[in-house]
Protein backbone atom coordinates (compact mmCIF):
# COMPACT_ATOMS: atom_id res chain seq x y z
CA UNK A 1 0.00 0.00 0.00
CA UNK A 2 1.66 3.20 -1.18
CA UNK A 3 1.82 6.07 1.33
CA UNK A 4 -0.82 8.03 -0.74
CA UNK A 5 -3.64 5.61 -0.37
CA UNK A 6 -2.88 5.22 3.54
CA UNK A 7 -3.53 8.89 3.94
CA UNK A 8 -6.79 8.79 2.34
CA UNK A 9 -7.99 5.90 4.69
CA UNK A 10 -6.83 7.66 7.64
CA UNK A 11 -8.67 10.70 5.97
CA UNK A 12 -11.66 8.60 5.52
CA UNK A 13 -11.87 7.19 9.42
CA UNK A 14 -11.61 10.38 10.81
CA UNK A 15 -14.49 11.77 8.87
CA UNK A 16 -16.54 8.64 9.81
CA UNK A 17 -15.47 9.43 13.31
CA UNK A 18 -16.41 12.82 13.43
CA UNK A 19 -20.16 12.13 12.55
CA UNK A 20 -20.43 9.33 14.85
CA UNK A 21 -19.45 12.05 17.48
CA UNK A 22 -21.95 14.48 16.23
CA UNK A 23 -24.74 12.20 16.43
CA UNK A 24 -24.10 10.89 19.73
CA UNK A 25 -23.34 14.49 20.72
CA UNK A 26 -27.49 14.89 19.64
CA UNK A 27 -26.47 17.48 16.33
CA UNK A 28 -26.60 15.48 13.45
CA UNK A 29 -29.13 15.53 10.52
CA UNK A 30 -31.45 12.77 12.07
CA UNK A 31 -31.91 14.56 15.14
CA UNK A 32 -32.24 18.11 14.14
CA UNK A 33 -35.64 18.50 16.53
CA UNK A 34 -33.89 18.19 19.59
CA UNK A 35 -32.82 21.69 20.19
CA UNK A 36 -36.19 23.12 19.42
CA UNK A 37 -38.20 20.81 21.89
CA UNK A 38 -35.61 21.61 24.63
CA UNK A 39 -36.02 25.32 24.02
CA UNK A 40 -39.82 25.38 24.39
CA UNK A 41 -39.56 23.23 27.66
CA UNK A 42 -37.79 26.03 29.27
CA UNK A 43 -39.84 29.16 28.13
CA UNK A 44 -43.31 27.04 29.62
CA UNK A 45 -41.68 26.78 32.69
CA UNK A 46 -40.52 30.45 32.93
CA UNK A 47 -43.78 31.16 31.88
CA UNK A 48 -45.94 29.25 34.54
CA UNK A 49 -43.46 30.79 36.72
CA UNK A 50 -44.62 34.35 36.02
CA UNK A 51 -48.56 33.59 35.99
CA UNK A 52 -47.76 32.01 39.35
CA UNK A 53 -46.49 34.33 40.82
CA UNK A 54 -48.44 37.41 39.61
CA UNK A 55 -51.77 35.31 40.51
CA UNK A 56 -49.95 35.20 44.30
CA UNK A 57 -49.55 38.72 44.42
CA UNK A 58 -53.18 39.54 43.20
CA UNK A 59 -54.66 37.24 45.64
CA UNK A 60 -52.61 38.65 48.74
CA UNK A 61 -53.37 41.94 47.37
CA UNK A 62 -57.08 41.40 47.31
CA UNK A 63 -56.71 39.62 50.63
CA UNK A 64 -55.26 42.66 52.12
CA UNK A 65 -58.31 45.20 50.92
CA UNK A 66 -60.86 42.96 51.58
CA UNK A 67 -61.11 44.15 54.70
CA UNK A 68 -61.64 47.81 52.70
CA UNK A 69 -64.23 47.00 49.99
CA UNK A 70 -65.98 45.38 52.73
CA UNK A 71 -65.90 48.37 54.77
CA UNK A 72 -67.08 50.74 51.38
CA UNK A 73 -70.13 48.32 51.07
CA UNK A 74 -71.21 48.38 54.87
CA UNK A 75 -70.94 52.00 54.65
CA UNK A 76 -72.91 52.64 51.50
CA UNK A 77 -75.64 50.06 52.72
CA UNK A 78 -75.53 52.54 56.10
CA UNK A 79 -75.56 55.68 54.21
CA UNK A 80 -78.85 54.28 52.14
CA UNK A 81 -80.38 53.47 55.43
CA UNK A 82 -79.63 56.51 57.20
CA UNK A 83 -80.98 58.29 53.76
CA UNK A 84 -84.14 56.23 53.85
CA UNK A 85 -84.69 57.05 57.84
CA UNK A 86 -83.96 60.92 57.58
CA UNK A 87 -86.62 60.99 54.53
CA UNK A 88 -88.89 59.45 56.59
CA UNK A 89 -88.34 61.26 59.43
CA UNK A 90 -89.29 64.36 57.54
CA UNK A 91 -92.57 62.27 56.71
CA UNK A 92 -93.13 61.93 60.39
CA UNK A 93 -92.76 65.33 61.23
CA UNK A 94 -95.46 66.54 58.40
CA UNK A 95 -98.01 63.99 59.98
CA UNK A 96 -97.72 66.39 62.99
CA UNK A 97 -99.16 69.58 61.11
CA UNK A 98 -95.87 70.97 61.32
CA UNK A 99 -95.38 74.20 59.95
CA UNK A 100 -93.05 73.84 56.85
CA UNK A 101 -93.45 77.42 55.59
CA UNK A 102 -91.71 78.69 58.77
CA UNK A 103 -88.56 75.99 57.65
CA UNK A 104 -87.62 77.33 54.63
CA UNK A 105 -87.08 74.64 53.24
CA UNK A 106 -84.59 72.99 55.23
CA UNK A 107 -85.37 70.70 58.12
CA UNK A 108 -82.71 69.25 59.57
CA UNK A 109 -79.00 69.41 58.95
CA UNK A 110 -76.22 67.00 60.09
CA UNK A 111 -78.76 64.87 62.08
CA UNK A 112 -76.43 61.78 63.26
CA UNK A 113 -78.16 58.56 62.37
CA UNK A 114 -76.14 55.43 61.64
CA UNK A 115 -72.94 56.60 62.32
CA UNK A 116 -73.54 59.38 59.49
CA UNK A 117 -74.97 62.17 59.36
CA UNK A 118 -78.53 63.45 57.34
CA UNK A 119 -79.67 66.67 55.87
CA UNK A 120 -83.03 67.16 55.01
CA UNK A 121 -84.87 69.45 52.99
CA UNK A 122 -88.52 70.26 52.22
CA UNK A 123 -89.21 71.77 48.83
CA UNK A 124 -92.38 72.18 46.78
CA UNK A 125 -92.86 70.76 42.75
CA UNK A 126 -91.14 73.54 41.17
CA UNK A 127 -87.64 72.87 43.67
CA UNK A 128 -88.68 75.71 45.55
CA UNK A 129 -89.22 76.71 49.79
CA UNK A 130 -92.53 75.13 50.39
CA UNK A 131 -95.66 77.80 51.27
CA UNK A 132 -98.76 76.69 53.18
CA UNK A 133 -100.76 76.64 49.61
CA UNK A 134 -98.83 73.73 48.71
CA UNK A 135 -100.46 70.56 49.04
CA UNK A 136 -97.63 68.39 47.40
CA UNK A 137 -94.10 68.09 48.81
CA UNK A 138 -90.82 66.45 47.91
CA UNK A 139 -88.67 65.45 50.49
CA UNK A 140 -84.81 64.94 50.19
CA UNK A 141 -82.38 63.40 52.58
CA UNK A 142 -78.87 63.22 51.58
CA UNK A 143 -76.69 61.26 54.15
CA UNK A 144 -73.29 60.69 54.41
CA UNK A 145 -71.31 57.50 56.30
CA UNK A 146 -67.72 58.11 56.13
CA UNK A 147 -67.74 59.93 53.07
CA UNK A 148 -69.95 57.89 51.68
CA UNK A 149 -72.97 59.76 50.29
CA UNK A 150 -76.87 58.84 49.34
CA UNK A 151 -79.66 60.93 48.71
CA UNK A 152 -83.51 59.40 49.18
CA UNK A 153 -86.96 61.52 47.61
CA UNK A 154 -89.78 61.08 48.63
CA UNK A 155 -93.06 62.49 46.77
CA UNK A 156 -95.67 63.61 49.75
CA UNK A 157 -99.51 64.43 49.53
CA UNK A 158 -100.84 66.52 51.80
CA UNK A 159 -104.32 66.33 52.64
CA UNK A 160 -105.94 68.71 55.56
CA UNK A 161 -107.33 67.75 58.61
CA UNK A 162 -110.87 69.13 58.51
CA UNK A 163 -114.46 69.15 60.04
CA UNK A 164 -117.96 68.13 58.12
CA UNK A 165 -118.54 70.91 56.46
CA UNK A 166 -115.38 71.82 54.79
CA UNK A 167 -114.83 68.40 53.50
CA UNK A 168 -118.02 68.71 51.93
CA UNK A 169 -117.93 70.53 47.89
CA UNK A 170 -121.32 71.18 47.02
CA UNK A 171 -120.01 71.35 43.32
CA UNK A 172 -118.02 67.71 43.76
CA UNK A 173 -114.65 69.33 42.23
CA UNK A 174 -112.74 65.99 43.16
CA UNK A 175 -113.98 64.90 39.70
CA UNK A 176 -113.21 65.68 36.61
CA UNK A 177 -116.22 65.07 34.63
CA UNK A 178 -119.35 64.68 37.07
CA UNK A 179 -122.06 63.09 34.52
CA UNK A 180 -125.52 62.50 36.52
CA UNK A 181 -127.32 60.89 33.79
CA UNK A 182 -124.50 59.31 31.16
CA UNK A 183 -121.65 59.84 30.05
CA UNK A 184 -119.83 58.59 26.71
CA UNK A 185 -115.84 58.95 25.89
CA UNK A 186 -114.39 57.85 22.86
CA UNK A 187 -111.65 56.24 22.29
CA UNK A 188 -109.83 58.92 20.59
CA UNK A 189 -110.39 61.29 23.11
CA UNK A 190 -107.72 62.44 25.76
CA UNK A 191 -109.05 63.02 29.55
CA UNK A 192 -105.83 64.08 32.09
CA UNK A 193 -104.46 66.17 34.64
CA UNK A 194 -103.50 69.88 33.31
CA UNK A 195 -100.24 69.82 33.09
CA UNK A 196 -99.70 73.56 33.53
CA UNK A 197 -101.53 73.11 36.95
CA UNK A 198 -99.70 73.63 40.23
CA UNK A 199 -100.48 70.03 40.95
CA UNK A 200 -100.58 68.67 37.43
CA UNK A 201 -97.35 66.53 37.97
CA UNK A 202 -99.25 64.59 40.99
CA UNK A 203 -103.11 64.97 40.03
CA UNK A 204 -105.46 62.09 39.43
CA UNK A 205 -108.29 61.92 36.98
CA UNK A 206 -111.73 60.71 38.35
CA UNK A 207 -114.99 60.29 36.06
CA UNK A 208 -118.29 59.96 38.41
CA UNK A 209 -121.69 59.24 37.24
CA UNK A 210 -125.03 58.36 38.73
CA UNK A 211 -126.52 56.83 35.44
CA UNK A 212 -129.34 54.74 36.48
CA UNK A 213 -129.01 52.61 33.06
CA UNK A 214 -125.42 50.65 32.27
CA UNK A 215 -125.90 51.78 28.75
CA UNK A 216 -125.22 54.83 29.28
CA UNK A 217 -122.19 54.36 30.62
CA UNK A 218 -119.37 54.15 27.53
CA UNK A 219 -116.30 54.87 28.69
CA UNK A 220 -113.14 53.83 26.46
CA UNK A 221 -110.20 52.73 28.84
CA UNK A 222 -107.59 54.21 26.36
CA UNK A 223 -109.47 57.81 27.27
CA UNK A 224 -108.13 58.03 30.20
CA UNK A 225 -105.12 55.77 31.15
CA UNK A 226 -105.14 55.22 35.04
CA UNK A 227 -107.85 57.61 35.94
CA UNK A 228 -110.85 55.53 37.69
CA UNK A 229 -114.80 55.54 36.96
CA UNK A 230 -116.93 56.88 40.47
CA UNK A 231 -120.51 55.42 40.56
CA UNK A 232 -122.38 56.73 43.24
CA UNK A 233 -125.16 55.00 45.59
CA UNK A 234 -127.99 55.88 42.82
CA UNK A 235 -125.96 54.09 39.66
CA UNK A 236 -126.89 50.82 37.91
CA UNK A 237 -125.02 48.10 39.94
CA UNK A 238 -124.36 46.90 36.78
CA UNK A 239 -122.69 49.82 35.67
CA UNK A 240 -119.44 48.49 36.52
CA UNK A 241 -119.53 45.19 34.86
CA UNK A 242 -119.91 46.90 31.80
CA UNK A 243 -116.85 48.84 32.03
CA UNK A 244 -113.81 48.20 29.58
CA UNK A 245 -111.35 45.80 30.92
CA UNK A 246 -108.63 47.92 32.98
CA UNK A 247 -110.54 50.51 33.54
CA UNK A 248 -110.76 50.66 37.84
CA UNK A 249 -113.97 51.56 39.32
CA UNK A 250 -114.98 52.60 42.86
CA UNK A 251 -118.95 52.38 44.45
CA UNK A 252 -119.41 55.14 46.55
CA UNK A 253 -121.92 54.33 49.61
CA UNK A 254 -123.02 57.58 48.98
CA UNK A 255 -125.08 59.72 46.74
CA UNK A 256 -123.57 62.90 44.87
CA UNK A 257 -125.36 66.24 45.74
CA UNK A 258 -127.63 67.75 43.03
CA UNK A 259 -127.74 71.78 44.40
CA UNK A 260 -128.30 74.59 42.79
CA UNK A 261 -126.89 78.24 42.69
CA UNK A 262 -129.70 81.35 43.01
CA UNK A 263 -129.95 83.87 40.37
CA UNK A 264 -128.11 86.75 41.15
CA UNK A 265 -130.01 89.41 43.12
CA UNK A 266 -129.42 92.69 41.23
CA UNK A 267 -131.53 90.56 37.89
CA UNK A 268 -135.07 92.64 38.92
CA UNK A 269 -133.67 95.40 39.66
CA UNK A 270 -130.96 96.63 36.75
CA UNK A 271 -130.86 100.78 36.76
CA UNK A 272 -130.79 100.72 33.26
CA UNK A 273 -132.05 99.58 30.25
CA UNK A 274 -131.22 99.43 26.47
CA UNK A 275 -132.72 96.88 24.71
CA UNK A 276 -131.31 97.74 20.92
CA UNK A 277 -129.03 95.42 19.79
CA UNK A 278 -125.21 96.69 20.23
CA UNK A 279 -123.02 96.06 17.45
CA UNK A 280 -119.53 96.94 17.87
CA UNK A 281 -117.70 96.67 15.18
CA UNK A 282 -113.82 98.06 14.11
CA UNK A 283 -110.45 98.48 15.86
CA UNK A 284 -110.61 100.28 18.88
CA UNK A 285 -111.63 100.33 22.62
CA UNK A 286 -115.44 100.02 23.97
CA UNK A 287 -116.98 99.82 27.54
CA UNK A 288 -120.18 98.71 28.44
CA UNK A 289 -121.67 100.19 31.45
CA UNK A 290 -122.69 96.99 33.60
CA UNK A 291 -126.39 97.56 35.82
CA UNK A 292 -127.68 97.29 32.21
CA UNK A 293 -130.35 95.21 30.67
CA UNK A 294 -129.50 94.86 27.14
CA UNK A 295 -130.48 92.99 24.28
CA UNK A 296 -128.36 91.09 21.91
CA UNK A 297 -124.69 92.28 21.81
CA UNK A 298 -122.46 91.57 18.45
CA UNK A 299 -118.29 91.98 18.83
CA UNK A 300 -116.86 91.89 15.81
CA UNK A 301 -114.30 93.35 12.70
CA UNK A 302 -110.98 93.76 15.37
CA UNK A 303 -113.49 95.15 18.20
CA UNK A 304 -112.58 95.21 21.60
CA UNK A 305 -115.32 95.39 24.32
CA UNK A 306 -114.72 95.68 28.34
CA UNK A 307 -116.93 94.56 30.53
CA UNK A 308 -116.40 95.70 34.43
CA UNK A 309 -117.63 95.90 37.62
CA UNK A 310 -117.90 99.33 38.46
CA UNK A 311 -121.88 99.24 39.83
CA UNK A 312 -122.25 95.47 41.04
CA UNK A 313 -120.79 93.95 37.77
CA UNK A 314 -124.18 92.46 36.60
CA UNK A 315 -125.12 92.68 33.29
CA UNK A 316 -128.35 90.94 31.41
CA UNK A 317 -128.27 90.18 27.54
CA UNK A 318 -130.42 88.64 24.96
CA UNK A 319 -127.61 86.78 22.54
CA UNK A 320 -124.11 87.49 22.69
CA UNK A 321 -122.09 86.99 19.64
CA UNK A 322 -117.86 87.16 19.16
CA UNK A 323 -116.81 86.70 15.91
CA UNK A 324 -114.47 87.95 13.18
CA UNK A 325 -111.12 88.59 15.44
CA UNK A 326 -113.64 90.75 18.26
CA UNK A 327 -112.30 90.56 21.87
CA UNK A 328 -114.22 90.80 24.92
CA UNK A 329 -112.47 91.59 28.15
CA UNK A 330 -113.22 91.03 31.61
CA UNK A 331 -112.27 93.43 34.14
CA UNK A 332 -113.25 92.92 37.74
CA UNK A 333 -115.83 90.82 39.07
CA UNK A 334 -118.77 90.22 36.17
CA UNK A 335 -121.88 88.10 36.18
CA UNK A 336 -123.42 87.53 32.64
CA UNK A 337 -127.31 86.87 32.61
CA UNK A 338 -128.12 85.82 29.44
CA UNK A 339 -131.93 85.74 28.80
CA UNK A 340 -134.17 83.09 27.75
CA UNK A 341 -134.23 82.43 24.02
CA UNK A 342 -130.39 83.76 23.90
CA UNK A 343 -127.44 82.40 24.12
CA UNK A 344 -123.45 82.98 23.47
CA UNK A 345 -121.30 82.32 20.47
CA UNK A 346 -117.83 82.45 20.02
CA UNK A 347 -116.57 81.49 17.15
CA UNK A 348 -113.22 80.89 15.70
CA UNK A 349 -111.74 83.69 15.29
CA UNK A 350 -113.24 85.18 18.72
CA UNK A 351 -112.15 85.27 22.27
CA UNK A 352 -112.38 86.24 25.62
CA UNK A 353 -110.07 87.73 28.01
CA UNK A 354 -109.10 88.82 31.34
CA UNK A 355 -107.31 91.01 33.70
CA UNK A 356 -105.62 89.73 36.54
CA UNK A 357 -107.34 89.39 39.25
CA UNK A 358 -110.84 89.56 37.26
CA UNK A 359 -113.66 86.51 37.32
CA UNK A 360 -116.78 85.78 34.88
CA UNK A 361 -119.96 83.81 35.72
CA UNK A 362 -122.30 83.13 32.96
CA UNK A 363 -126.18 82.59 33.95
CA UNK A 364 -127.90 80.04 31.44
CA UNK A 365 -131.59 79.67 30.94
CA UNK A 366 -133.12 77.42 28.47
CA UNK A 367 -129.61 78.75 26.25
CA UNK A 368 -127.00 77.42 24.20
CA UNK A 369 -123.56 77.90 24.01
CA UNK A 370 -120.99 77.49 21.89
CA UNK A 371 -117.53 78.16 21.81
CA UNK A 372 -115.13 77.41 18.41
CA UNK A 373 -113.18 80.24 19.73
CA UNK A 374 -110.99 80.82 23.20
CA UNK A 375 -111.79 81.83 26.52
CA UNK A 376 -110.23 82.42 29.83
CA UNK A 377 -106.94 83.31 29.78
CA UNK A 378 -105.06 86.80 30.40
CA UNK A 379 -105.71 89.89 28.08
CA UNK A 380 -102.76 89.28 25.32
CA UNK A 381 -101.96 85.63 26.26
CA UNK A 382 -104.79 83.58 24.07
CA UNK A 383 -102.40 82.74 21.75
CA UNK A 384 -100.03 80.23 23.35
CA UNK A 385 -100.22 76.50 24.00
CA UNK A 386 -101.75 75.87 27.72
CA UNK A 387 -101.30 72.32 27.68
CA UNK A 388 -98.35 72.32 29.87
CA UNK A 389 -97.26 75.84 29.84
CA UNK A 390 -97.19 76.77 33.92
CA UNK A 391 -97.66 80.69 33.01
CA UNK A 392 -100.71 80.16 31.18
CA UNK A 393 -102.55 78.75 34.30
CA UNK A 394 -105.34 80.30 35.42
CA UNK A 395 -108.13 78.63 38.22
CA UNK A 396 -111.24 77.45 36.20
CA UNK A 397 -113.05 78.70 38.94
CA UNK A 398 -112.48 82.67 37.67
CA UNK A 399 -114.71 81.93 34.58
CA UNK A 400 -117.80 79.44 35.10
CA UNK A 401 -120.63 78.42 33.29
CA UNK A 402 -123.95 77.89 35.39
CA UNK A 403 -127.34 76.94 34.66
CA UNK A 404 -129.71 74.03 36.15
CA UNK A 405 -132.28 74.07 33.58
CA UNK A 406 -131.52 72.12 30.66
CA UNK A 407 -129.32 74.27 29.16
CA UNK A 408 -126.27 72.94 26.29
CA UNK A 409 -122.97 74.08 25.86
CA UNK A 410 -120.76 72.94 23.14
CA UNK A 411 -117.15 73.38 22.21
CA UNK A 412 -115.78 72.74 18.31
CA UNK A 413 -112.73 72.80 16.53
CA UNK A 414 -110.07 74.82 17.44
CA UNK A 415 -111.83 76.00 20.90
CA UNK A 416 -109.49 76.35 23.87
CA UNK A 417 -112.03 77.27 27.16
CA UNK A 418 -110.36 77.82 30.50
CA UNK A 419 -113.48 76.87 32.85
CA UNK A 420 -115.34 75.37 35.26
CA UNK A 421 -118.52 74.40 33.34
CA UNK A 422 -121.49 73.45 35.78
CA UNK A 423 -124.64 72.50 33.73
CA UNK A 424 -126.07 69.28 35.78
CA UNK A 425 -129.26 69.34 33.95
CA UNK A 426 -128.13 69.73 30.49
CA UNK A 427 -125.81 68.52 27.92
CA UNK A 428 -121.74 69.53 27.73
CA UNK A 429 -120.11 68.48 24.33
CA UNK A 430 -116.42 68.56 23.34
CA UNK A 431 -116.25 68.08 19.63
CA UNK A 432 -113.45 67.50 17.29
CA UNK A 433 -110.15 68.80 18.48
CA UNK A 434 -111.49 71.01 21.17
CA UNK A 435 -110.30 71.56 24.40
CA UNK A 436 -111.01 72.31 27.51
CA UNK A 437 -109.11 73.42 30.83
CA UNK A 438 -111.14 72.67 34.05
CA UNK A 439 -113.65 70.46 34.52
CA UNK A 440 -117.50 69.66 33.80
CA UNK A 441 -120.70 68.71 35.88
CA UNK A 442 -123.50 67.99 33.31
CA UNK A 443 -126.88 65.92 32.88
CA UNK A 444 -124.92 64.40 30.25
CA UNK A 445 -121.16 64.58 28.98
CA UNK A 446 -119.71 63.70 25.25
CA UNK A 447 -115.97 63.66 24.44
CA UNK A 448 -115.86 62.96 20.63
CA UNK A 449 -112.55 61.61 18.74
CA UNK A 450 -109.62 64.15 19.33
CA UNK A 451 -111.37 66.47 21.87
CA UNK A 452 -109.26 66.56 24.87
CA UNK A 453 -110.14 67.80 28.76
CA UNK A 454 -107.43 68.69 31.06
CA UNK A 455 -108.35 68.62 34.53
CA UNK A 456 -107.04 70.78 37.13
CA UNK A 457 -106.30 68.85 40.05
CA UNK A 458 -106.36 72.07 42.18
CA UNK A 459 -110.60 71.56 42.53
CA UNK A 460 -109.69 68.25 44.40
CA UNK A 461 -109.98 68.94 47.94
CA UNK A 462 -108.83 65.56 48.56
CA UNK A 463 -111.16 64.88 51.61
CA UNK A 464 -114.31 64.38 49.48
CA UNK A 465 -116.60 61.50 48.56
CA UNK A 466 -114.33 59.29 47.33
CA UNK A 467 -112.06 59.24 50.38
CA UNK A 468 -113.38 56.86 52.40
CA UNK A 469 -110.53 57.89 55.40
CA UNK A 470 -111.43 61.01 55.54
CA UNK A 471 -113.95 63.26 57.31
CA UNK A 472 -117.08 62.09 55.74
CA UNK A 473 -117.19 58.56 56.83
CA UNK A 474 -116.36 56.59 59.98
CA UNK A 475 -113.48 54.43 60.95
CA UNK A 476 -115.36 51.59 58.77
CA UNK A 477 -115.45 53.22 55.88
CA UNK A 478 -119.33 53.96 56.35
CA UNK A 479 -120.85 57.41 56.46
CA UNK A 480 -121.37 59.43 59.31
CA UNK A 481 -124.48 58.76 61.06
CA UNK A 482 -127.18 60.83 59.21
CA UNK A 483 -125.35 62.30 56.30
CA UNK A 484 -126.48 59.83 53.91
CA UNK A 485 -130.30 60.68 54.80
CA UNK A 486 -129.09 64.23 54.64
CA UNK A 487 -128.12 64.25 51.42
CA UNK A 488 -130.43 62.27 49.56
CA UNK A 489 -133.32 64.63 50.67
CA UNK A 490 -131.86 68.38 50.48
CA UNK A 491 -133.26 70.93 47.94
CA UNK A 492 -131.33 73.54 48.65
CA UNK A 493 -128.80 75.87 47.49
CA UNK A 494 -125.05 75.18 47.37
CA UNK A 495 -124.30 77.56 49.08
CA UNK A 496 -126.22 76.48 52.60
CA UNK A 497 -125.36 72.75 51.71
CA UNK A 498 -122.30 72.24 53.79
CA UNK A 499 -123.57 73.77 57.14
CA UNK A 500 -126.53 71.93 56.57
CA UNK A 501 -124.95 68.12 56.46
CA UNK A 502 -123.05 69.53 59.11
CA UNK A 503 -125.69 70.05 61.34
CA UNK A 504 -127.36 67.25 59.99
CA UNK A 505 -124.50 65.10 61.75
CA UNK A 506 -124.29 66.50 64.54
CA UNK A 507 -127.99 66.35 65.56
CA UNK A 508 -127.20 62.41 65.19
CA UNK A 509 -124.58 62.30 66.92
CA UNK A 510 -121.46 61.95 64.12
CA UNK A 511 -118.52 63.55 65.04
CA UNK A 512 -118.61 67.04 63.21
CA UNK A 513 -114.79 67.83 64.13
CA UNK A 514 -111.84 65.57 64.31
CA UNK A 515 -108.70 67.14 65.87
CA UNK A 516 -105.67 64.23 66.20
CA UNK A 517 -104.64 63.99 70.25
CA UNK A 518 -102.20 65.81 71.54
CA UNK A 519 -98.95 64.15 71.72
CA UNK A 520 -96.14 63.95 75.02
CA UNK A 521 -95.46 67.45 76.25
CA UNK A 522 -95.83 70.38 73.55
CA UNK A 523 -95.12 67.96 70.60
CA UNK A 524 -98.59 67.49 68.54
CA UNK A 525 -99.55 63.70 67.97
CA UNK A 526 -99.07 62.33 64.46
CA UNK A 527 -101.75 61.72 61.70
CA UNK A 528 -100.84 59.37 59.00
CA UNK A 529 -103.72 60.36 56.99
CA UNK A 530 -102.59 64.01 56.66
CA UNK A 531 -99.61 63.37 54.98
CA UNK A 532 -99.14 59.99 52.65
CA UNK A 533 -95.77 58.77 50.84
CA UNK A 534 -94.16 56.02 49.66
CA UNK A 535 -93.75 53.09 52.26
CA UNK A 536 -90.86 52.59 54.18
CA UNK A 537 -89.27 50.11 56.31
CA UNK A 538 -90.01 48.79 60.22
CA UNK A 539 -86.66 50.30 61.23
CA UNK A 540 -87.06 53.66 59.74
CA UNK A 541 -90.11 54.03 61.58
CA UNK A 542 -88.81 53.46 64.83
CA UNK A 543 -86.50 55.86 64.15
CA UNK A 544 -89.25 58.25 62.88
CA UNK A 545 -91.28 57.75 66.09
CA UNK A 546 -88.80 58.04 68.34
CA UNK A 547 -87.20 61.55 66.68
CA UNK A 548 -90.91 63.27 67.75
CA UNK A 549 -91.52 61.41 70.86
CA UNK A 550 -90.07 60.45 74.34
CA UNK A 551 -91.56 56.78 74.93
CA UNK A 552 -90.78 53.70 74.73
CA UNK A 553 -90.65 50.99 71.54
CA UNK A 554 -91.42 46.96 71.96
CA UNK A 555 -88.46 45.69 70.29
CA UNK A 556 -88.53 42.12 71.97
CA UNK A 557 -91.66 39.13 71.14
CA UNK A 558 -91.68 39.09 74.44
CA UNK A 559 -93.03 42.54 74.67
CA UNK A 560 -89.80 44.35 76.70
CA UNK A 561 -89.38 47.79 75.87
CA UNK A 562 -86.58 49.96 75.65
CA UNK A 563 -86.39 53.93 75.97
CA UNK A 564 -84.96 54.74 72.58
CA UNK A 565 -83.22 58.45 71.79
CA UNK A 566 -81.38 59.60 68.92
CA UNK A 567 -78.16 58.63 70.17
CA UNK A 568 -79.02 55.00 71.32
CA UNK A 569 -80.89 54.68 67.67
CA UNK A 570 -77.84 55.44 65.89
CA UNK A 571 -76.51 52.60 67.46
CA UNK A 572 -79.44 49.82 66.86
CA UNK A 573 -79.11 51.47 63.11
CA UNK A 574 -75.25 50.35 62.99
CA UNK A 575 -76.42 46.89 64.96
CA UNK A 576 -78.61 46.26 62.52
CA UNK A 577 -76.58 46.84 59.46
CA UNK A 578 -74.06 44.16 61.07
CA UNK A 579 -76.53 41.76 61.75
CA UNK A 580 -77.82 42.42 58.61
CA UNK A 581 -75.05 42.17 56.10
CA UNK A 582 -75.41 39.03 54.81
CA UNK A 583 -79.41 39.05 53.47
CA UNK A 584 -79.79 43.26 53.17
CA UNK A 585 -82.45 44.89 55.57
CA UNK A 586 -86.07 44.04 55.85
CA UNK A 587 -88.73 45.77 53.66
CA UNK A 588 -91.70 45.78 55.87
CA UNK A 589 -94.05 49.04 55.60
CA UNK A 590 -95.78 51.12 57.87
CA UNK A 591 -99.41 52.09 56.75
CA UNK A 592 -98.34 55.12 55.03
CA UNK A 593 -100.38 55.23 51.71
CA UNK A 594 -98.05 55.02 48.13
CA UNK A 595 -98.44 57.48 45.71
CA UNK A 596 -97.68 56.72 42.07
Amino acid sequence: MTNAMRTRRVVQQGALGAASVRTRAGIGPDSCTAPSRRGLAMMLVLITLSVTTVVTAATLSARSMSPYVAENALDSADARWAAESGANFAVAMLQTRLDWEALAGTLTTDLPIAGGTSTVTITNMAGQPPTSNDRDLIVTSISVVNGIESTTQKLVRISPTADVETALDPFVGEFAVYARHAVNINGGADLRPWGASPEGATGKVQVATSAASASDVSINVAAMPGGTVVFDKWASSSAPGMLDAGLAHQVLPLGLPDTTLPAPSWVGSLSNTSMADQLIAGAGATTLPDDTKYGGVRIFDDAVVTLTDTANGGYSLGLLTIDKWGTLIIDGNVELWLRSGGGMVVDHLGCIEFTPGSTLTVWLRDNNIVINGKGGWLAGASSGNPDNDPSMYRDPRDFVLWSHVAASVSLGNGAKLNAEIRVPEGTVTLGNGSRLYGRVHAGTFNMTTSSRLFYDPTLDNRMGFTDLNGPLYDSNGAPLAGLENAIDTYTGTAADFPATMAQAVADAGGLPIIVPPVGVGSATARDGSQAQATPVPTGALMFEQESIYNGSISYEDDGTTTTVTLESLALLEDQQGENLQGGGKTGETTNTQTVQ
